[in-house]
């Protein structure tokens, strides 16, 4: 049996719509009872077996799943009924048995809305960051643009990957799970030696290595491969980086 707080709506079986006002509490007889109010102010004590909780509301259109069955359905009309509860639906698949009917009416207690958790997708054009790909970790935190968001390749344990993601300068593209927007104007860039370097934008150096830079406390530092995703101080100051490894060029 269900329990309600001072306060709550509740539907009872003959009082229609009441505000729990007292309760639970026992008496002689009794006990689990409350004290309730109708919508005309009148007061009366009922039994928690005689009270539930309101009805859900539904609109025509809505997808639901019935506990009678598990099945889905489309609610088609409603509410209607002495208490607003009852609604004609139709299952989304022919019922198993022949004589038994697709439309039919269903209580709302017994109905469940079906939440929409598609996730939203990022669109195609935009410029990201991966942040998880399958069989490519060595590319995570490298950016380029999405070319495609409606992939149907899935890893172990059906891991969807949606996305096709091609890399700044467009040497390679992979299949992406999750990813980033990114915004180089939202960037502090700096300039060393006449070029500008925008932090966590992906640049090359001259052996192929993949760096990234970042400023701080004034100075740009930069490092590569795993290193790049998080810079610190101690990664290597950019005078040094280009003398060592420099040209870079960006992705």
């Amino acid at each position: 049996m269900a329990e309600f707080k001072v306060g709550d709506t509740v539907e009872h079986a003959t009082g229609g719509g009441c505000v729990v006002r007292f309760g639970p509490y026992r008496t002689r007889w009794s006990s689990g009872v409350y004290l309730l109010e109708m919508a005309d102010g009148t007061y009366f004590g009922a039994s928690g077996s005689e009270i539930m909780a309101p009805a859900p509301a539904f609109t025509v259109g809505d997808v639901i799943t019935l506990s009678t069955s598990g099945s889905r359905a489309t609610v088609q009309y409603g509410p209607y009924g002495v208490n607003d509860d009852i609604y004609i639906v139709e299952l989304a698949e022919p019922p198993d048995d022949s004589d038994a009917p697709r439309e039919f009416s269903a209580l709302a207690h017994v109905m469940t809305k079906v939440v929409d958790d598609t996730p939203v997708l990022v669109p195609v054009g935009t410029r990201v960051r991966v942040d998880r790909a399958t069989y490519a970790e060595d590319c995570h935190g490298r950016t380029g643009m999405i070319t495609s968001n409606a992939e149907t390749w899935r890893a172990e344990d059906d891991d969807s990957h949606p996305y096709i993601v091609e890399f700044d300068g467009g040497d390679d593209s992979i299949h992406v799970a999750e990813l980033t927007p990114v915004d180089d104007d939202t960037a502090d860039p700096y300039t060393y030696d006449g070029v500008t370097y925008v932090p966590g934008v992906d640049y090359i150096d001259k052996v192929g290595d993949f760096w990234r830079f970042d400023v701080i406390d004034g100075a740009l530092f930069g490092d590569f491969w795993e290193s790049r995703l998080t810079i610190t101080s101690g990664a290597y100051p950019i005078a040094y980086a280009v003398d060592t490894w420099g040209p870079f060029t960006r992705c």
